[in-house]
C-alpha cells in the first residue's frame, strides 16, 4: 500500500494503525539483519502511537493526513528522549532534549516513526 492508501484506510476505519505498524515492524525484523538499514527500531513507541491514532479514529476524530503511515527517520534527525547518533560512536547514547521540526510536523500529521536509519 502507498502512504496515501494507508492514511485513507486508517482515517476511514478500514484498517487499524496498529495492524499497519505491526506489519512494518515484522518486515523490519525479518530483513534488517541482512540490510542493516536501522540503527534503532522504536517498536514500543510506534505501537503506542498507533494505538493512540486508533483511539482517536474510534472517537470520531481525524488524526491527520498521514494517519498511521510508518516513517523511518534518518539518524541525524533529533527525537526527544530517543538516541540520535548520526551513525557515529562519538554520539552513542545521546538523547536530545528536543524534537526536530520535521519530526514534530510528521507526528502532528499522524505519521508514526518506527526507528532511526543508518547514515553509512
Amino acid at each position: 500500500m502507498t502512504a496515501i492508501e494507508i492514511a485513507t484506510a486508517v482515517r476511514a476505519g478500514e484498517r487499524k494503525a496498529r495492524e499497519v505498524i505491526d506489519e512494518h515492524l515484522a518486515r523490519i525484523a525479518r530483513r534488517d539483519g541482512e540490510l542493516n538499514a536501522f540503527n534503532l527500531v522504536t517498536a514500543d513507541e510506534a505501537r503506542h502511537a498507533a494505538d493512540e491514532i486508533d483511539r482517536r479514529v474510534a472517537a470520531g476524530e481525524d488524526p491527520g493526513p498521514l494517519s498511521g503511515v510508518p516513517v523511518a527517520l534518518k539518524d541525524n534527525l533529533c527525537t526527544r528522549g530517543i538516541p540520535t547518533t548520526c551513525s557515529s560512536r562519538i554520539l552513542e547514547g545521546w538523547r536530545p532534549p528536543y524534537m526536530a521540526t520535521v519530526v514534530e510536523r510528521l507526528v502532528a500529521a499522524g505519521a508514526i516513526p518506527v526507528g532511526k536509519t543508518n547514515l553509512d
